[in-house]
């Protein structure tokens, strides 16, 4: 699938697998064209907001001197930097979720801010999450709402096809889709480039983007045999 084409799942389940960037853009490019959306992933993920509640960039509040002292503080002690800092991270997704909860004058912003982390650790599964030491945060301003909203479902990890249209997650449940897109990993090159020269670094000849992606095509087809398929009423 390319996100310029979700028509072609208009009306249709679709699970789509995976918590990136890729994924959860995916998944927002379908939502006016599926029936049902799936989100699947096996743990949480950091999902932050380019902007703070008042709507101004996160970067134009850092001043240079807060940044070299956060660098220099990362080179003294990297692990309670780590620590802090994915700790920071998750309750700004808290309050960033917090944002598209519908308005209760009735209750507090305290006790709002505690039922959306309720939502994001136990109903979404988003916390706890990989450390931000190995895994980039994924920045999304419109996820979060579309999971306030319904439009995506969270699912847990895809473990397998289990029959025509059926899939068996993680968990033990089984879901019924029309189709399965596999967010979890894509290959760098420069098709779109294809004139673009590579330079030749350590010793590796000096060729075009467009011959390097007919080599890498002519290797994959001769290994083609050697992968693995999908059964014919799931492809």
């Amino acid at each position: 699938m390319s996100e310029q084409s979700p028509e072609a799942f208009k009306d249709k389940r679709v699970l789509v697998v995976g918590i990136g960037n890729t994924a959860c853009e995916v998944s927002l490019s379908l939502t006016n064209h599926a029936s049902k959306i799936y989100q699947s992933y096996r743990r949480g993920r950091i999902l932050v907001s380019r902007y703070d509640d008042d709507g101004i960039p996160l970067d134009a509040q850092v001043s240079w001197p807060a940044l070299r002292l956060k660098y220099l503080m990362d080179y003294l002690v990297p692990g309670l930097m780590s620590t802090l800092g994915d700790k920071f991270m998750i309750n700004k997704m808290i309050s960033d979720a917090s944002r598209s909860e519908p308005v209760d004058t009735r209750i507090s912003e305290k006790e709002r801010w505690k039922r959306t982390e309720k939502r994001v650790r136990e109903d979404w599964r988003l916390a706890p999450a990989p450390s931000m030491a190995h895994v980039h945060p994924a920045v999304q301003e419109d996820f979060i709402p579309a999971l306030c909203r319904g439009d995506i479902t969270p699912a847990h990890g895809f473990k397998g096809f289990c029959g025509d249209y059926k899939v068996l997650l993680n968990d033990g449940a089984v879901v019924e889709v029309d189709a399965v897109i596999f967010c979890t990993g894509y290959d760098l090159d420069f098709k779109i480039m294809p004139e673009l020269e590579m330079d030749g670094a350590t010793g590796m000849p000096l060729r075009t983007a467009q011959e390097l992606s007919t080599q890498t095509a002519g290797e994959e087809a001769k290994s083609e045999k050697h992968q693995p398929h999908l059964p014919d009423s799931i492809k």
